[in-house]
């Protein structure tokens, strides 16, 4: 993926010095054993939003997170962008590995979702509706909450559904009065830490519980300035928690 600008390719090596081959932040993935049932679990840290400009080497002057003019600024944000939509790619081939049983060709009719146990979680820095976050959820059309999600089709086998819907519903299953958020960057709320299962965790017969838990009385509002918190104590982000039944 393109991530800095052409200037930061060395003539002189081989390697493209502007592409990257890696995620920013690693993922995480584990297996873990409840009562004889195997779940993998998945995590990972998409790119921030936040534009941070190449400015290291004596010919690109000027402060990270201040573009030098206009350009460099769509620049930047597109290989902000280019970046988190490779990490969502890299994560979902590795959710299809996991539901595909190691086949080289996922086919649909083979997708293992409905038997195999299956949670990514992360902080996408995306909202639910994003390009991104639809690259990790896999087959659209049986979010849940639509009518889709009580009839069976073939994307079952490898659809990934988000927990968005069912976040802090109330006794009765009803969704709370003010739509749920994980962090507030100036002053809006955002949507952008999720938790995706497969089908033998979430189905019409088996819908798990979801809440955001906060650290503080109230999320504080964040900017573009990244170290205006740093001596804060608390995260910025809400928690997202999620009991399932096996």
């Amino acid at each position: 993926m393109q991530a800095r600008d052409p200037v930061f390719d060395d003539a002189e090596t081989e390697e493209d010095e502007s592409l990257t081959h890696a995620m920013g932040r690693g993922g995480l993935e584990i297996s873990i054993g409840v009562d004889g049932e195997e779940l993998s679990l998945l995590n990972a840290h998409f790119k921030s939003k936040l534009i941070s400009n190449a400015h290291r080497r004596p010919d690109v002057p000027g402060n990270r997170f201040q573009p030098r003019d206009e350009d460099e600024r769509y620049r930047y944000a597109a290989y902000a962008l280019y970046l988190r939509t490779g990490e969502a790619m890299t994560i979902r081939d590795r959710l299809n590995a996991l539901l595909s049983g190691g086949s080289s060709a996922p086919n649909p009719r083979q997708g293992l979702g409905r038997e195999k146990a299956v949670v990514f979680c992360g902080d996408l820095n995306d909202e639910p509706q994003a390009a991104t976050t639809q690259i990790i959820q896999g087959p659209s059309g049986s979010e849940i909450g639509t009518a889709g999600f009580r009839s069976v089709d073939l994307g079952d086998g490898y659809r990934l559904w988000n927990l968005a819907p069912l976040l802090n519903r109330d006794g009765d299953g009803l969704p709370p009065l003010e739509a749920p958020y994980t962090r507030r960057f100036k002053g809006r709320g955002e949507l952008i830490d999720h938790i995706f299962a497969s089908h033998r965790l979430v189905n019409p017969a088996n819908l798990p519980l979801a809440r955001t838990v906060l650290a503080t009385a109230e999320l504080p509002s964040v900017g573009d300035t990244p170290a205006e918190r740093s001596q804060d104590p608390a995260s910025d982000h809400a928690a997202v928690v999620t009991t399932f039944t096996l």
